[in-house]
Parts: structure tokens; sequence; C-alpha cells
């Protein structure tokens, strides 16, 4: 008899020991996984320390930037349902973020400052100049590609006229304005914003005005001489004629704008005369 009584407690042990590890083998709630690649990791395919985007929203020393990113159609896969996606970030602008504003990239031939790498960016601006609507090149000390949230440090913050070229057809000519069929293309793209969409063709409507720079640099038939820049005039424009108009603006949902440069393309474009062409050469007796 007493021998069935210490059998009991030891076989009870064993039982209790058996569930107990059948428990923590199979029924233990799993821990929560620790994130380390950015949700955003399909759209952010390259090593990035830098985001472009509109400003939609300021808040003291923290804006919030969105951006419409594309992502190339794929042949196949689960990608086939998602090819673009909003992403957001909220920015910091910390004690030694660096904001400057690029200045323009308009190819000017006559006026002045010609956009160059030396003169790129102008001084030093603080958090009062960033303004809803603008479109911004932030530089961050953060991989996007591992950034869990949405907020990062800028560590240089450019700010960026929203530039672009339209390359199309005078369809008419009203007074000072042209009325423009073409594609227009951002110049973002130089400073590292990539265009999300293939530029589709429209009618745009083109002002004039005082400040508008016409101009060309015309070749000569002679190799040895090099191209000469040349100014025109609004009646030296023609319909029908191709031309390159440079502007600032939303190009994606304004169509009318006044005109930075208009360069003006052959077979329209008025040329020096010989006898021009070699008096301007003519050395003084």
């Amino acid at each position: 008899m007493s021998k069935k009584i210490l059998i009991l407690p030891i076989i009870m042990v064993l039982i209790a020991a058996f569930l107990g590890g059948y428990f923590l083998l199979f029924k233990q709630t799993p821990l929560p996984a620790i994130q380390t690649t950015s949700p955003n990791i399909l759209y952010l395919t390259n090593p990035i320390t830098s985001f472009s985007g509109k400003i939609e929203a300021v808040s003291g020393n923290i804006i919030t930037v969105n951006r419409e990113i594309n992502l190339p159609q794929p042949n196949q896969g689960l990608l086939n349902k998602a090819t673009s996606k909003k992403i957001t970030y909220k920015i910091l602008i910390g004690k030694n973020t660096v904001i400057s504003k690029i200045t323009s990239k308009v190819p000017y031939l006559f006026k002045s400052p010609v956009a160059t790498a030396s003169n790129s960016v102008n001084k030093q601006l603080t958090n009062k100049d960033l303004q809803i609507g603008q479109t911004i090149y932030a530089i961050s000390n953060t991989d996007l590609r591992t950034l869990t949230g949405d907020q990062l440090e800028a560590s240089v913050i450019d700010i960026s006229p929203n530039e672009f070229s339209i390359n199309g057809k005078i369809n008419a000519i009203k007074g000072n304005e042209l009325i423009i069929r073409g594609s227009a293309s951002t110049l973002l793209s130089e400073i590292g914003i990539v265009p999300n969409a293939m530029p589709q063709e429209k009618n745009y409507t083109i002002t004039i005005d005082q400040n508008t720079e016409i101009s060309n640099s015309i070749a000569s038939n002679n190799p040895a001489i090099p191209s000469k820049p040349e100014k025109y005039l609004l009646s030296d424009l023609k319909k029908d004629q191709l031309v390159t108009i440079y502007a600032e603006g939303d190009m994606n949902t304004d169509q009318k704008f006044i005109s930075l440069r208009v360069i003006p393309f052959l077979p329209n474009l008025p040329t020096a005369t010989p006898q021009a062409t070699q008096s301007s050469t003519q050395k003084p007796k």
C-alpha cells in the first residue's frame, strides 16, 4: 500500500511536466517580430538617403512632404495590382539643417544668373521660408529603406523652383499670347527629382512679357566658327513654328503660363544676312 502511495505523486509530477512542456513548445504566444525595414521598401529599391516631393503641411520645425512614386510594370507577380504609391514623410528641421533655394535652371543666353554649378545655390534660408506647395529636395543621414517610422531629420533642404519646359508647335498667335500644342517636362530632374510619368501633349497658352527672353544660338556654315547667340522679337515668331518654352508653375494642373524663355527653331527662324555677317566680322580700318 505504501508503494502505491509513493508511485502516485511521481506519476502526477511526470504528467505535469509533460503538460508544461507541451504548453511551452506548442501553445506559447510568439513574440512580436521586430521590423527592420521600411514599409515602403518596394518603392525604395536603392540605397537612398534623400527624398523629394511637395510640402503639404508646415508645423513649427516639422514639414510634411509627400510624393507619388511609380513602380515599373512587371510581367508577373503581386505588383501587378500596385504600380504606384503615395509616400509621406515628416521631415524634422534640426539646428544644423541647411536650407537653401536653388536658382533658376532655365538656360538663358543673355539674362543672368546663368544656371551653373558654381552659383546653383543661394544664401542659406530658415524654416520660415518653407511654404505649402513648394517642391523640396531633402537629404538625411538615414537610409530610408531601414526607416520603420515616417519621420527623419534633414541635414540639407533645397527649395526648388517649379520650372519646366514645353516642346511643341505654335498653333496660333493672339497679341502677346502663343497657343502651343506640346508636352511639358520638369527641370527638377537636374537636382535628382525624377518625373513619375511620361509627358502628354496638351494645349498651352503662353504669355510673352517684357521679361521673356526670345533667343537661340545660330550655327555657322563654317564649323570653325562657334554658334552665335541671337535675340528675337515676338514679331519673329510665326504660326506652325517649332519652339521650346521655359516657364514656372504647376505643369500638372495649369495650362496658362508666362514664358521665361522662348527658343524658336528653323525653318521660320530669322538669320543674319550674308552682308550683315560680313560687316560684323570686318576688322576696323
